[in-house]
């Protein structure tokens, strides 16, 4: 009796109906950032298999290469991130919303790019060799990294060809990728645009539900697209990742694009420095 007089009376503030998640949800008070934190955590410590150790991701065994504790992060992450940063969108007129979004991601990607190639590369490389002999004029040196990706194209990887005997960057023609986790800016800028893009059709304030349609179709166009290109000689990833591969634009073969093998074989040790069956 009095359990459902408690829940007759929760609903009171909502005109009798079930609360939805906007009317539960605090903008301060919630727990979303310790949240994202964590799964930031576990993206660092998943990969200290593949970088530090030469295995598997963590989990990547147990789940029978099914997925890994990164992967399942990361998913959890861009989750969180989409519910605010949609928010942020239905609140905020278009250019503030576009302005928010490159305040986010382009200062704080300039400071990391100046600080890998101008202080990290040039430690390494020192420590590696006893010398930066050949490290400041290389067709692939810090400047030309700065050049290549400081507008979040992210077409160069490698250093000066430092971290070459590192489990990561053996048998990597040009050395191993400096900060392999930046492939996941091009594509959340991507998303801030596709959201964007939304707003401004009015799709999201006026037929929320369309989005869900359009998400499953999508899902099902790139399942199609991942089924069809099993069993592909081209040397590139058969799932999702050959797609990302296509839309990335250089070969592997170059010594400045070492990303998608670096991005398959993360998850998969059937995969070789140059590809994935």
């Amino acid at each position: 009796m009095g359990k459902g007089i408690l829940e007759r009376l929760s609903l009171v503030p909502f005109g009798g109906r079930l609360p939805t998640l906007a009317d539960r949800f605090d903008s301060r008070a919630n727990s979303i950032g310790a949240l994202r934190l964590v799964l930031a955590f576990a993206v660092l410590v998943a990969h200290c298999w593949p970088l530090v150790l030469g295995r598997s991701m963590l989990g990547s065994a147990e789940s029978m290469r099914q997925t890994d504790v990164g992967k399942l992060a990361v998913y959890g992450f861009f989750v969180l991130s989409g519910f605010l940063i949609t928010g942020s969108a239905l609140r905020f007129s278009l250019p503030r919303y576009l302005w928010h979004r490159a305040l986010r991601v382009l200062p704080g990607l300039w400071v990391c790019l100046l600080a890998t190639a101008l202080v990290m590369a040039p430690a390494v490389a020192y420590y590696e060799r006893g010398n930066l002999d050949g490290f400041w004029n290389h067709p692939d040196g810090p400047l030309q990294y700065l050049w290549a990706n400081w507008t979040l194209a992210m077409d160069q990887w490698t250093i000066s060809g430092i971290l070459a005997d590192v489990p990561y960057g053996r048998g990597l023609e040009g050395g191993g990728p400096v900060n392999g986790s930046l492939w996941s800016l091009r594509y959340e800028v991507l998303c801030y645009i596709m959201l964007a893009a939304l707003v401004a059709a009015s799709v999201l304030a006026r037929a929320p539900g369309a989005v869900v349609l359009l998400l499953l179709g999508t899902t099902g166009s790139s399942s199609k697209t991942s089924a069809g290109a099993t069993g592909s000689s081209s040397g590139h990833p058969s799932t999702v990742n050959s797609a990302l591969t296509r839309l990335s634009g250089p070969s592997t073969n170059s010594s400045s694009s070492t990303w998608p093998s670096y991005f398959c074989s993360a998850r998969s040790p059937s995969c070789t420095p140059t590809g994935c069956p």
